[in-house]
């Protein structure tokens, strides 16, 4: 909700006070808690799945993609018809092309007609991390999990950005958001 109410101010020519408001109160930080919640998940379930790499796999997409589809879906309808019925502002009606874009979450630059859906993309490739990891280790999945934070943290502090790698890159080593997800994974670990 906070990282949509520009796009639907902009939309319906409305100011974004709603974006002071929730910056005011949660300064931003429920992004993180989800990725570490989100991260928590990832490592439960990893566990439940560790000798089917592949139904891991299958399971976090039956999770993730139908309700995401559906709500690309719902968002464009709703947007277009408040922008066709005169309410809105025509710039901002989906074209098909950000909507097939937005499709296979693949892409951090490449969200479509809705930026509110960037941290999907971000669980998207913790997912394929995951998914590797137990392929290779199965039950020790969490231990190669470890060994990339350790290569992560070895190449920020040898001063190698990680944040400027390109967007497609698949595996959130150059991703400062895998830190949080990592997080989560320490917590199922601890508990």
């Amino acid at each position: 909700m906070f990282h949509s109410m520009p796009d639907y101010a902009y939309t319906l020519g409305a100011s974004s006070t709603g974006d002071f408001l929730f910056g005011m109160i949660m300064n931003s930080r429920g992004v993180d808690m989800f990725f570490v919640i989100s991260g928590y998940c990832i490592a439960s379930s990893g566990f439940r799945y560790s000798n089917s790499p592949l139904g891991f796999l299958k399971q976090r997409v039956r999770r993730i993609y139908p309700t995401y589809w559906m709500s690309i879906v719902f968002g464009a309808i709703v947007v277009s018809l408040i922008t066709l019925s005169g309410y809105g502002n025509t710039a901002s009606l989906p074209s098909l092309r950000g909507i097939l874009v937005s499709l296979p979450l693949l892409f951090a630059n490449q969200i479509g007609f809705n930026g509110a859906y960037w941290s999907l993309v971000h669980e998207v490739h913790f997912y394929f991390v995951a998914f590797l990891a137990l392929a290779v280790f199965r039950q020790h999945f969490i231990f190669a999990l470890d060994i990339v934070l350790i290569v992560w943290i070895t190449l920020a502090f040898l001063r190698i950005n990680v944040d400027t790698a390109p967007s497609w890159s698949p595996i959130l080593l150059t991703q400062s958001t895998f830190f949080t997800f990592y997080c989560g994974c320490l917590v199922f670990r601890v508990i």
